[in-house]
């Protein structure tokens, strides 16, 4: 039971981060610089982070991957609905809100059966001759 917290609160933890580190890497980008470097790097880490916590716990792993990413997928819709509103259109939020909770729930569930299926797998009496 204890685990159990401590993974919730890691996977909390990196979902609350996730948005201000977010905000901080678009407000120190100088003028100029390409942000896909900053977004891609960011989904693939959050993605890399829900495989991780759903691993230590496959059975929950929609809730660890939805406490690691549903935080930075408001954020960048909210960011995409307020500069649209202004009249500008920055994709690169929908591509971090969007592909990070999208990649998550693909890493969470592939690293999830795999784990599932090995401790299956391990259980399993041999057939032997």
């Amino acid at each position: 039971m204890l685990r159990a917290y401590a993974i919730y609160t890691v996977a909390a933890g990196a979902g609350i981060f996730a948005p201000i580190f977010v905000l901080w890497a678009a407000r120190t980008t100088p003028v100029g610089a390409s942000p896909v470097v900053v977004a891609v790097s960011v989904v693939l880490s959050l993605a890399l982070t829900s495989a991780l916590l759903a691993s230590f716990l496959p059975r929950h792993w929609i809730s660890t991957t939805s406490l690691v990413s549903l935080p930075i997928a408001v954020l960048g819709s909210v960011m995409f609905l307020a500069f649209a509103s202004s009249g500008a259109t920055y994709y690169i939020w929908l591509l971090v809100g969007i592909g990070s909770l999208v990649s998550s729930a693909i890493a969470g569930f592939v690293s999830a059966t795999v784990v599932l299926r090995l401790a299956q797998s391990s259980r399993a009496p041999e057939s032997g001759p």
